[in-house]
């Protein structure tokens, strides 16, 4: 770790973040206060965040006014290709954002002394742990009803969305 301030990077499945929204109850997120929770909770310098969501689904452009809200915070928007599936007879937004995420937070580890992954997913797992054996921090923001049991091994710090929202919540 460097001195000073930790460097933290932030890496967001959006995907994810709407669907555990969508459980725990719809709300907003103010992103340049939930930029201020991290560098306050976690004593660092937020130097990076990334916002991983599907950009087209079938050919049609979606989330612009939102993206456009993500870039004036400061968080770079990774517009991934999707598409439209049916699943159980419903259709769901299929976007593979998971490989991008992972090939990222690899890609810079020597930028940054803490990682935040906003996903429950448990196919994190194994980027996390090199992570975390390559003397990283590595904190989790997901609910508790949407996070592996994978993620859950004492490792990582997690914040549960349903306790912090009080600080990170649009209003």
């Amino acid at each position: 770790m460097q001195k000073g301030k930790p460097r933290v990077a932030v890496f967001i499945d959006g995907e994810n973040l709407r669907l555990t929204l969508g459980v725990i109850g719809r709300w907003a997120i103010d992103w340049k206060s939930f930029i201020h929770f991290l560098e306050w909770e976690l004593e660092g310098n937020v130097k990076e965040a990334h916002y991983y969501g599907a950009e087209k689904v079938n050919g049609v452009d979606r989330n612009n006014s939102y993206f456009d809200s993500l870039i004036l915070s400061n968080i770079n928007v990774v517009k991934i290709p999707s598409k439209w599936k049916y699943v159980n007879g419903a259709p769901k937004i299929i976007c593979q954002a998971d490989p991008y995420i992972t090939t990222d937070m690899i890609d810079v580890q020597d930028d940054f002394d803490v990682v935040v992954l906003v996903s429950g997913d448990g196919d994190f797992l194994a980027p996390l742990e090199l992570l975390y054996k390559r003397k990283k921090s590595v904190c989790i923001i997901s609910s508790s009803d949407q996070l592996s049991s994978d993620l859950q091994n004492g490792k990582f710090k997690i914040f549960d969305l349903k306790e912090i929202k009080r600080f990170i919540r649009l209003y």
